[in-house]
């Protein structure tokens, strides 16, 4: 798939969840045989990149002499929008045209872009945030001019490294924005639907009230910890850097790269699973 992904195949894992939404038939990303790049499908994907600052699940990520902690295990794997295979350069978007419905009506949105998230909150903001954006492109909203990624996949990557979530994401016309800014211009947008039910109003309040929480300076360990609990990234390196500086072990030891991997046991035993420790 290109030399570009040679090093996510050394040994790296991605553990990822396809997401399903029925959607209306006239925003639905499958056309058999054909791309068309104004798919209106194709103005979520800024959401599906900066949303990865509370969505992600945190990884110990090998570079090939060391290891270094990132918020994704996904992002390094997904290398082009759309596709059918989900083989090393995974899509964005997986091409599946059955709707399990009325296709005259209502088509089929597969998102392969995430991962599994053991905490609440983020499987939560992860598909209400979605369906709020779908809502938005289902009524005829279209992302605004300037917003529009120069590469999605080269975004995700960079934005993997930063656990401040601050790094700002390339655009198409030369300049740059932030993964908040850019999941605040959808906040806003969302705001103005109707009618919104009860819980729409609820996933809007969580949704900003998390997006205040990443404005805030993460290099201060004070602000990451309001983190901890809450969402998967956080929390998770937050375990594994106390488990290594208690063990004065490196995160390449044995020890804590398995630390990195049982957070996502559902094992009530304390020693198979890290995220049993606090449930």
């Amino acid at each position: 798939q290109g030399s570009e992904f040679t090093d996510v195949l050394n040994g790296e894992t991605s553990w990822g969840l396809h997401e399903n939404y029925l959607v209306s038939s006239n925003i639905s990303p499958f056309i058999p045989f054909i791309f068309r790049e104004d798919q209106p499908i194709n103005d979520l994907v800024p959401h599906l990149v900066s949303r990865t600052i509370y969505t992600g699940a945190g990884h110990l990520k090998s570079d090939g002499s060391g290891y270094r902690y990132v918020l994704s295990s996904r992002a390094s794997f997904l290398g082009k929008i759309r596709g059918s295979s989900t083989s090393a350069c995974k899509p964005f978007f997986i091409d599946r045209s059955q709707a399990h419905a009325d296709d005259r009506d209502f088509g089929r949105v597969q998102i392969a872009s995430s991962e599994a998230n053991m905490l609440e909150l983020p499987i939560y903001l992860k598909f209400l945030t979605t369906h709020l954006c779908l809502r938005l492109l289902e009524e005829g909203w279209r992302l605004p001019k300037g917003f529009e990624l120069a590469s999605p996949s080269g975004a995700i990557c960079a934005l993997n490294e930063d656990l401040n979530c601050k790094f700002n994401l390339p655009l198409v016309n030369g300049t740059s924005i932030s993964p908040i800014a850019v999941q605040r211009m959808y906040l806003e947008q969302a705001k103005i639907l109707s009618p919104l039910s009860d819980e729409e109003r609820r996933g809007l309040g969580l949704w900003e009230w998390i997006l205040e929480l990443l404005s805030q300076d993460l290099t201060k360990v004070g602000n990451l910890k309001k983190l901890v609990g809450i969402l998967d990234w956080a929390t998770k390196w937050y375990l594994i850097e106390k488990t290594a500086n208690k063990n004065n072990r490196s995160l390449g030891d044995p020890a804590i790269l398995f630390a990195n991997f049982s957070y996502h046991s559902l094992s009530l035993s304390r020693g198979k699973s890290l995220w049993s420790r606090i449930c």
